[in-house]
């Protein structure tokens, strides 16, 4: 599993929305990718996964870089 296009922007103190761009690849399979964003929120001195959405992408994925 690769990660690609990974970018995090505060939406406060506490709390950052994470985007990327995930790619599977595995020999004799066809690649899958998916469009992912996740919000984390700070809760005292950890980070935790409030929303988190993945949707499959259509069409063949990048090449690997």
């Amino acid at each position: 599993m690769a990660i690609e296009l990974f970018a995090a922007a505060p939406l406060g103190d506490d709390a950052v929305l994470v985007t990327y761009r995930s790619v599977a690849r595995a020999p004799g399979v066809s690649a899958r990718s998916a469009s992912r964003s996740s919000v984390w929120i700070r809760h005292g001195d950890d980070w935790r996964i409030r929303f988190h959405q993945g949707t499959l992408a259509t069409g063949d994925p990048p090449e690997p870089r």
